[in-house]
């Protein structure tokens, strides 16, 4: 699987490396709840995607957050997955929250990409978010 690919024929597709508006433009419902501890979810029920995002977390979270489960939804929709997701308990460092990871990474660093005000002016949390980004799409995960 190249997640890079992945990432920019989407991009092509869509005009946009806007992980809410991609999302939105397959189709996708997207709303806002407050999810506690939870930054964000994917869902596809009979058919119909959903992505929850927390509405308490800073924007560059949401931003992040919305691109993680867009890479879900491109990546791992299928029903095998959706299954193994929903009833198995998966550790955080598994195969498919990496590729997700990786896919966010990919989409929010797309080329001409500026997150300059995130690091001079963002919370710690969002410049640790953004260097473990640029991290992660600098390396080699399929």
């Amino acid at each position: 699987m190249d997640i890079s690919k992945r990432v920019k024929n989407l991009v092509r597709m869509y005009n946009t490396h806007d992980p809410i508006r991609i999302a939105k433009l397959k189709g996708i419902e997207v709303e806002y709840y407050d999810l506690g501890e939870i930054k964000g979810f994917y869902k596809k029920i009979l058919g119909n995607k959903f992505i929850g995002l927390n509405d308490t977390i800073g924007e560059f979270s949401i931003l992040v957050s919305s691109g993680h489960e867009l890479g879900h939804d491109v990546l791992h929709s299928t029903k095998q997955i959706q299954l193994m997701k929903d009833y198995v308990l998966l550790p955080k460092d598994n195969v498919i929250e990496i590729q997700a990871n990786k896919f966010v990474a990919e989409l929010l660093l797309y080329e001409g990409a500026n997150y300059d005000y995130i690091l001079k002016s963002g919370t710690e949390l969002d410049k640790k978010i953004l260097k473990m980004l640029i991290d992660l799409k600098n390396t080699n995960i399929s």
